[in-house]
C-alpha cells in the first residue's frame, strides 16, 4: 500500500493525477515546485496526514484553506 510521495523540486506547476490515489494516500510533499494554487486535492485532502507545500510560489493561504477539509491539518508557523 503506498502511505506518501515525495516530488519535491520536480518543477510541477499543477497539481493533479491524484485521482486515483483516494483511499491510499496519507503524505504528499510538493515542496520547491512552481504550484502557484493550491488545487487539484479535493480526492484526496480528507485523507491526508501530512501536506509540504514549502517553497512554492503560492501568494496566499486562506487561513481555513485546509483546516475544514484536511481532517488532520496542523499548520506550522502559518501566519493568517
Amino acid at each position: 500500500m503506498l502511505y506518501s510521495i515525495n516530488l519535491a523540486g520536480n518543477k510541477i506547476s499543477k497539481i493533479e493525477g491524484l485521482d486515483n490515489m483516494e483511499g491510499v494516500l496519507e503524505g504528499l510533499d510538493l515542496s520547491d515546485n512552481h504550484i502557484s494554487k493550491i488545487e487539484g486535492l479535493e480526492k484526496v485532502e480528507d485523507q491526508l496526514h501530512w501536506l509540504n507545500l514549502q517553497g512554492n510560489r503560492i501568494p496566499k493561504i486562506e487561513c481555513d484553506a485546509f483546516q475544514a477539509r484536511m481532517k488532520h491539518s496542523h499548520l506550522e508557523d502559518f501566519e493568517c
